[in-house]
């Protein structure tokens, strides 16, 4: 049986499970409020659709600075990693975020810390936030400065902030991920990879979007980021608003796209010997021109070409121009226009020669097939 919820009910879902409630719970509170059933296993299906949707909606809006997303970010960044539980093993989850809005830029979801893997996540924060950090904090680890070197170069400036116990310089980040820890903690373990990355993006955008920090003075990290009044203040439900108007979006794109592919003509095949052209298929006419003489077995007498640009200008007469000018062509271009007529030539005379293997075929085919019946 099939569920058509509307953009309400799915707001209601997604705001009590990123609130912490369980699927089960979650169930029994739908169905008090709408007066009908719907499973939690049905929920969790639906959960990891609209998230995923929201995902696509965000990135490509936030990449494109579209939709009032141009984004106002401090130059102090911050970089770590924490675990993501899968019950047989806990995959590393890189983090960027921006200490002035505390917005988390980039994240990356990876089997292990490696330069590649850090690569990944600096590169998404580079194409949301639309420019390179001056500075970039860290615990010191190795990749971090590797990835870094790549990715900026030597725009930002890579400062190790070790955490000293409970206290340090780092502690910003660290807090931030006990926040992302805490729900994962309520989840016990989550299922496979690809399941789990969608419910920590789901995580970070309510993070982001949703939740307000106190630290912040009762604002989201998008607010900030985004320049957004209270009158504009982001939901579950703005923010599936926002996807169902990218998925309009894409579905006109490429129904365009189609109408515009229907209108072109179609393009003839071209036959085996003129792809074969002695001249195209080997090397460019520049490269020719710049490089190569003229071979052998196509000397300009035979084709009724011209051998040398330079030494015969009297066969160029100059180009004469409407205002009354003439302007004198170059010995390159003599030798391009004595090159292209000669590739002309040159195919009519592949042409010419491949029809009359056909026909000699042809006529062999003719006079078997005539044998054979006189035999019989």
């Amino acid at each position: 049986m099939g569920y058509a919820l509307t953009l309400e009910q799915v707001a209601f879902i997604l705001d009590l499970f990123y609130a912490g409630l369980s699927l089960r719970r979650i169930s029994r509170l739908f169905r008090t409020r709408y007066k009908f059933p719907i499973s939690p296993a049905t929920i969790l299906r639906r959960i990891l659709c609209w998230v995923k949707n929201v995902d696509e909606a965000l990135t490509y809006f936030m990449e494109r600075g579209e939709q009032g997303f141009e984004p106002h970010l401090g130059d102090i960044w911050e970089i770590d990693e924490l675990h993501v539980d899968l019950g047989k093993a806990n995959l590393p989850l890189i983090v960027v975020r921006d200490l002035k809005t505390g917005f988390d830029v980039g994240v990356h979801l990876a089997d292990t810390v490696t330069s590649e893997a850090v690569e990944i996540a600096l590169t998404n924060a580079k194409a949301v936030a639309h420019k390179c950090p001056l500075e970039l904090r860290c615990d010191g680890l190795l990749v971090y400065a590797i990835a870094v070197k790549h990715v900026f170069g030597d725009r930002t400036k890579l400062s190790v902030h070790r955490r000293i116990r409970k206290e340090g310089q780092n502690q910003s980040i660290e807090g931030h991920n006990g926040v992302i820890r805490n729900r994962l903690n309520a989840m016990r373990s989550l299922h496979s990879k690809e399941k789990s990355w969608i419910i920590v993006k789901g995580i970070i955008i309510d993070y982001n979007f949703v939740r307000p920090s106190s630290s912040l003075f009762d604002k989201t990290p998008a607010e900030l980021t985004y320049n957004r009044s209270a009158d504009g203040m982001y939901s579950w439900y703005t923010l599936l608003e926002l996807a169902e108007d990218y998925s309009k979006k894409v579905a006109n794109t490429r129904v365009n796209e189609g109408c515009f592919k229907n209108q072109e003509e179609p393009v003839q095949d071209q036959h085996p010997s003129i792809k074969k052209s002695s001249i195209s298929a080997n090397i460019t006419l520049d490269s020719y021109l710049g490089v190569h003489e003229v071979p052998g077995d196509m000397k300009p007498a035979e084709l009724g070409g011209m051998p040398n640009a330079e030494d015969c200008p009297s066969q160029c007469p100059a180009t004469s121009r409407p205002d009354g000018h003439h302007e004198e062509v170059s010995p390159l271009d003599k030798k391009r226009k004595w090159i292209f007529n000669r590739t002309e030539k040159q195919m009519t005379f592949d042409n010419s020669a491949q029809l009359m293997i056909r026909n000699d075929k042809q006529a062999t085919l003719d006079n078997f097939f005539s044998l054979g019946s006189k035999s019989g």
